[in-house]
């Protein structure tokens, strides 16, 4: 058949690729994996809409971002049950170039000060893990659990010309903790011909 529109139903309303990826459900050897991911402000250039120094030089973003996590999985009974568990977390900070706390955080207008940036902090964790149950030489079961937590301080919501009509400090401390969880039961069918 010819599909001649963008995705189906079934993967989305977008345009663009659609990418289905499926996990190994389990191995009889333990694996896994660490990383580490590192940005920080040495490595970056200067925004050139960054506030001046006394020196003349266009200060930096202040930019300090680290992430790290790691993987493992295996066997908990072999050809019977495997487990995978996945972590990672992110912490960062950053000056953004045109965001500044407030000269007065009592007055009824927000007046920038100039010489107090502010600073964008956010922490981030990633968590999850699957359990695989094989029931019968056709019955398998699944288990997966993930949580995204996030906390961002200070969050702005709406749209990028916010911080142009609100303070800073009038923002909130976003944080957000979602589970997901899922159970999932497989059985191949056949068709009779």
């Amino acid at each position: 058949s010819e599909l001649t529109t963008g995705l189906t139903a079934q993967n989305g309303m977008h345009t663009g690729a659609s990418v289905n990826a499926i996990t190994k459900s389990g191995t009889n050897r333990f694996t896994g994996n660490v990383f580490e991911f590192l940005r920080d402000k040495r490595f970056n250039s200067t925004d050139p809409f960054a506030k001046t120094g006394p020196d003349g030089k266009r200060l930096d973003d202040g930019l300090r971002r680290n992430q790290y996590g790691g993987t493992i999985g295996g066997p908990i009974a072999r050809d019977k049950a495997w487990f995978f568990l996945s972590y990672s977390y992110r912490r960062g900070s950053v000056l953004p170039a045109n965001l500044f706390n407030s000269q007065d955080t009592s007055a009824l207008v927000y007046v920038p000060n100039l010489d107090e940036q502010t600073v964008d902090r956010s922490n981030i964790y990633e968590a999850s893990m699957r359990l695989t149950w094989q029931a019968t030489s056709k019955d398998k079961v699944q288990w997966y659990w993930a949580n995204n937590h996030t906390s961002q301080i200070p969050s702005l919501t709406g749209s990028q010309l916010d911080p142009i009509f609100i303070a800073p400090e009038a923002g909130s401390n976003l944080v957000t903790s979602p589970n997901t969880y899922q159970l999932k039961w497989t059985r191949p069918q056949r068709s009779e011909e």
